[in-house]
């Protein structure tokens, strides 16, 4: 059994629910999930090129809220996490390990926000994935063994062992130079809200060299090499970014 809590209006933030779905959840002795559709569901969705089509129906059945449109939501939040938690045979080419080595190494704000600056950030804004970087702080503090105040609070660094992450040195964050002998090609999705289009066309403007091309998908969303496919509603069909990356 499924219970939707449903505040506001379309990218509304849920977090002053979060104590009630604690709350219901413990009174019905763990037998229902309880759920919210707030500002996470919907880039979710939106990042996906097929299931963004369905945010319109959704957010006005959301609003309707009559029975059977509740039914509606809960099947399909049901499939969606089913299929998030569904692996696949190629899942052994994916390395949560070394994502997060790069990640905190590399992209990690310091000197390190409060985790209360965190959450704000990630609950003020009208639309955000997952479950914001403030829920990785424990993570990354273990990883990095960082001395700021918000790593001594939770004070998981405090092993013998070296952290699991590495120096950067004197080309991060520094503009690359393409090298004489290679070039670059540059693929962007104009619909793509986790990797915003204006950040390739930043990076493709400073690369110094003249050997580079970019080339942007006004309906794409992330991953242009998976998501520009060459005919509509067929995800298993042909892109038109891999056919570019292997022309």
């Amino acid at each position: 059994m499924n219970v939707w809590l449903l505040q506001g209006g379309p990218g509304a933030s849920s977090t002053d629910l979060e104590s009630t779905m604690v709350t219901l959840h413990s009174e019905l002795n763990g037998t229902t999930n309880v759920y919210t559709m707030d500002h996470r569901d919907l880039v979710t969705a939106l990042s996906d090129s097929g299931v963004r089509t369905l945010i319109p129906p959704l957010v006005y059945r959301r609003q309707r809220c009559a029975p059977d449109d509740l039914d509606v939501l809960n099947n399909f939040f049901s499939a969606i996490t089913y299929s998030e938690k569904t692996t696949a045979q190629d899942s052994a080419y994916t390395s949560t390990l070394l994502q997060s080595l790069i990640v905190y190494s590399e992209m990690m704000e310091t000197p390190l926000p409060s985790m209360s600056e965190l959450k704000d950030r990630f609950t003020n804004v009208k639309m955000s994935s997952g479950s914001g970087v403030y829920e990785t702080l424990p993570q990354y503090c273990a990883f990095s063994k960082d001395k700021s105040a918000s790593c001594e609070e939770i004070n998981v660094g405090n092993y013998e062992s070296d952290g699991i992450v590495y120096k950067r040195d004197q080309y991060w964050n520094k503009t690359a130079t393409i090298p004489n002998q290679a070039s670059v090609l540059v693929l962007s999705g104009k619909l793509d809200p986790q990797t915003p289009h204006k950040n390739a066309a930043s990076l493709f403007k400073y690369l110094q060299g003249t050997n580079k091309e970019m080339v942007a998908f006004d309906f794409a969303t992330h991953g242009t090499n998976v998501s520009t496919q060459m005919v509509a509603g067929n995800p298993l069909g042909e892109a038109c970014g891999m056919k570019e990356l292997a022309s």
